[in-house]
């Protein structure tokens, strides 16, 4: 499940991986691997979060977000949309809107062996010239409270 967070909230951890840039989000399916093997440890909870989401236009879809495994399995984690994130004719160039978006995916890392591929899946075409970016992904390793 996503959650909406303010922008510089959400889970407060270790950063046990981050993509080497921001995602573009023109294509039916991007996917991001990971290159990291993660296994979960009691008390601690996995956390995939997407930070600095944002989009020049309406970008007229919603994504899902799925983790897939070494063996090909994929398991999805959630979705979410670029609704009210559009800039506003006042945005400083270059200025995010600064949404963040989680996913507490623990339950799902301890099912999928190897190295971790995140597949990021339209339900339809995005609007051309859009530009819906994720800004930073990473996940990060939290202790339950």
């Amino acid at each position: 499940m996503s959650q909406n967070l303010e922008a510089n909230s959400g889970p407060v951890g270790k950063v046990v991986w981050s993509a080497s840039g921001a995602v573009v989000l023109q294509k039916m399916k991007v996917e991001i691997p990971t290159n990291r093997i993660h296994r979960a440890i009691a008390g601690e909870r996995t956390y995939l979060v997407l930070r600095n989401m944002s989009a020049r236009h309406a970008v007229g879809t919603i994504y899902q977000v799925f983790l897939k495994g070494a063996a090909g399995k994929e398991i999805l984690a959630g979705t979410f949309n670029f609704f009210n994130l559009e800039r506003s004719i006042d945005s400083v160039p270059g200025e995010l809107p600064g949404s963040v978006r989680q996913f507490d995916v623990t339950g799902i890392v301890g099912k999928l062996p190897g190295k971790l591929v995140i597949s990021i899946r339209a339900a339809q075409q995005p609007e051309a010239g859009s530009g819906a970016t994720i800004g930073r992904m990473e996940l990060l390793v939290a202790h339950e409270r």
